[in-house]
């Protein structure tokens, strides 16, 4: 019977995902070299996906990770490398190349695309009275101006 983590990440997935990992960073101080295997820690990352378990639930032993703070550092460092946006362009280009999207379901989020052109320059509202008043919370710009501060 296949492991936990053998079920969460597939032979045919792992293939996708290795060789996108980020290399392993230096040891600047020494200490022991890694020994919990990027397949266990990316298992953890995928049952994290899949069931929204707190980190510090993650059954550690049942996925071969170690700890959830390995699997924690890991996610980390891979996150920062770029690893799950280059693995969901390679994910979409497989499915893509298989036939098995179905763009009429696609939507677009307007806020998380970059604007190329500039847009109009908003006018400023004009003031509502003649004069500004007087603010009673705090000094004026002229008495500020005088003050000595650090």
């Amino acid at each position: 019977m296949p492991s936990l983590a053998d079920r969460l990440v597939p032979d045919e997935l792992w293939e996708l995902v290795e060789p996108l990992l980020p290399p392993r960073p230096p040891r600047e101080h020494g200490g022991r070299p890694r020994q919990v295997p990027d397949r266990a820690c990316f298992a953890a990352v995928v049952f994290m996906l899949r069931t929204s378990t707190p980190w510090e639930l993650l059954p550690a032993r049942e996925l071969g990770c170690g700890s959830w703070s390995t699997a924690y550092r890991r996610f980390t460092h891979w996150a920062r490398a770029g690893l799950f946006d280059e693995l969901h362009l390679v994910l979409l280009d497989r499915l893509g190349e298989a036939g098995r999207l179905d763009w009429r379901r696609v939507s677009v989020d307007s806020v998380s695309l970059r604007a190329t052109k500039k847009g109009s320059t908003p006018v400023q509202t004009p003031p509502t009275a003649a004069s500004t008043a007087a603010s009673s919370t705090s000094p004026s710009t002229a008495a500020a101006s005088h003050s000595r501060c650090c």
